[in-house]
């Protein structure tokens, strides 16, 4: 494996970025069959992450209680 250039490893994180979203997004949609109006779940996100989730109109919020990160994002 050779050494990547800063534009490759800018797309490789994107793409990681992008793999997360949809995920989340899947658990999002489940959420709204169920007719909920936001995806709650311990863990947390990177700041891209919520950049992007904002991006797409969601709204997001995160914190931690007793050192156990959490994070809800809402529609």
């Amino acid at each position: 494996m050779g050494f990547k250039t800063a534009a490759e490893m800018r797309e490789i994180t994107q793409e990681s970025i992008m793999s997360d979203i949809e995920n989340i997004l899947q658990e999002m949609e489940s959420c709204a069959k169920q007719g909920k109006d936001q995806y709650a779940f311990e863990g947390s996100l990177t700041a891209m992450q919520k950049e992007k989730l904002k991006e797409l109109g969601y709204q997001v919020q995160t914190g931690q209680q007793y050192n156990v990160p959490w994070a809800i994002i809402s529609w």
